[in-house]
């Protein structure tokens, strides 16, 4: 298991990439153990929560891995602030900070996943509105004329340009039979 007391942890951005690689290196050997990918911008946060690694990062997430295999157990999102500080604390409790003097507070609970049935995503979230803000901003369709719904098994095609909140109540189907499912 990784702790703060054997190993040092570094972040190293690769931009022609658009990913950030993070390393995880031993203080005794001085060689990378790990590296993780996974944020779309630098990373600002490391913590260690019992056999979790919580990273934070300014591209609006906070993802949660397995520290004795590296799997992404789950990522938090949150509204249209970068996160440039995060602290755990006692009881799974992540406070977050961002540029505008914005503290959110979430508890993280890792035996709760949403999951985002988007053909070839994946991702779990800890919460509904983390999955609908991922789908809605990463998923949606753009500005193409037809637009067909990605979500497993939906086969909802939108024609024309489709508006904003449209789109939002169509997923925030999916996602609330999704949030039913995981209870």
């Amino acid at each position: 298991m990784f702790t703060t007391t054997t190993y040092v942890y570094s972040v190293i951005e690769y931009l022609h990439l658009n990913c950030v690689i993070q390393s995880f290196f031993s203080f005794k050997t001085g060689k990378i153990l790990h590296v993780i990918h996974g944020h779309k911008g630098f990373v600002t946060g490391i913590q260690f929560l019992g056999d979790s690694i919580v990273t934070a990062s300014v591209d609006h997430h906070v993802r949660c891995y397995n520290s004795q295999n590296f799997k992404l157990l789950q990522v938090c999102s949150y509204e249209k602030e970068s996160v440039y500080a995060m602290a755990v604390s006692a009881g799974n409790m992540l406070y977050t900070g961002g540029l505008n003097g914005s503290v959110n507070a979430i508890r993280i609970d890792l035996s709760k996943n949403v999951a985002c049935k988007w053909t070839g995503c994946g991702l779990n979230f800890g919460d509904e509105r983390s999955l609908l803000r991922h789908v809605t901003e990463i998923h949606r369709g753009g500005s193409s004329v037809t637009f067909q719904c990605q979500w497993s098994g939906c086969t909802s095609v939108f024609r024309g340009r489709l508006p904003e909140s449209n789109f939002s109540e169509h997923v925030q189907s999916h996602v609330n039979q999704e949030a039913t499912n995981a209870l």
